[in-house]
């Protein structure tokens, strides 16, 4: 049956997933750019589509890193802590710089700006989702200071 401890694991293991894709991408990203590049024939959009990629690669793995943080607190059942605040404001102004970097390729590239969007839009529902967790410690620190 499936409960939150499984969702959990499932988190977990997609993170980790995604971690064993971050370093594909690192790896092979020049090659996939290029391919990708090749079949769209948009030749003049190389660089910017590889810079561009590379630099999200590197802001990708501290996006990592703060999921999985997250995750391990709330599966050590360390929920309502200022850690998790510090993760999750983190992981929004990571998501904004994302979306900043691929803002500025759409000069150069159009289709970026889908990235961009999605990305704004992922940093405010995480943002969002901090303020919610932010408030709870406030609560849960006056309910235990009361007697």
């Amino acid at each position: 049956m499936w409960n939150k401890d499984h969702s959990l694991q499932l988190s977990l293991w997609a993170i980790r997933i995604f971690f064993v894709l971050w370093i594909c991408f690192c790896v092979f990203g020049y090659f996939i750019v290029k391919a990708y590049v090749e079949y769209n024939h948009v030749y003049e959009a190389f660089e910017v589509i590889l810079i561009t990629l590379y630099l999200c690669l590197a802001i990708a793995i501290f996006l990592l890193f703060d999921l999985y943080k997250l995750l391990t607190n709330i599966k050590q059942e360390k929920i309502f802590i200022h850690d998790n605040v510090y993760c999750l404001r983190r992981i929004s102004w990571l998501c904004i710089i994302v979306g900043i970097i691929t803002l500025i390729s759409t000069m150069k590239y159009m289709p970026f700006i889908m990235v961009s969007v999605t990305f704004a839009f992922i940093a405010l529902i995480v943002r969002v989702v901090k303020n919610v967790m932010e408030q709870a410690i406030f609560i849960k620190e006056e309910n235990d200071y009361t007697i």
